[in-house]
């Protein structure tokens, strides 16, 4: 079973493994450009476009599906609201001051940090806790993830030229 599992995904194209991995949050696209430039030879060009398109794709579920799948487990169980209401306050204590000073350029700025955690996956949950639009939040983080890109872009160039 796991040989036929293992065949099948090795049929798929390169592009959809390297599409996938910068959609996974934590990784995302600092992980993702990488492995492509690395292991899949891919050139700069086009691992950025890649990881960048992996990237975004989380964003047209999370802004429309997780606030309801938030208050839909919040519903059901008291001890998931518990768990989700410590999580939300830690974030909202540690990052809101400078969501509120700055607004989206502070959450542009924070995706664009190439350091895991600081993805697209926490700015949309930041900006979903924090009741942002999101007509100004999304433009936010995509500029973010592709100020991410080219800075993972010339980060893995230089330490291939340099080892």
């Amino acid at each position: 079973m796991i040989q036929t599992f293992v065949a099948m995904v090795q049929s798929l194209p390169d592009e959809f493994f390297v599409t996938f991995l910068a959609a996974m949050p934590v990784v995302e696209l600092r992980a993702a450009i990488p492995v492509a430039i690395s292991v899949y030879h891919f050139s700069p060009v086009q691992a950025f476009v890649w990881s960048v398109i992996g990237n975004l794709i989380p964003l047209l579920f999370l802004f429309p599906l997780l606030p309801k799948a938030i208050t839909w487990l919040s519903n059901r169980s008291p001890k998931i609201h518990q768990i989700l209401e410590r999580y939300f306050f830690r974030l909202s204590k540690k990052h809101g001051p400078a969501l509120n000073r700055f607004g989206m350029f502070s959450l542009a700025v924070f995706v664009a940090i190439p350091y895991p955690g600081t993805g697209a996956w926490t700015a949309a949950i930041l900006a979903i806790l924090f009741r942002m639009n999101p007509r100004y939040a999304i433009p936010a983080i995509i500029c973010g993830v592709i100020t991410a890109g080219i800075i993972v872009v010339f980060l893995t160039e230089a330490s291939i030229k340099l080892f």
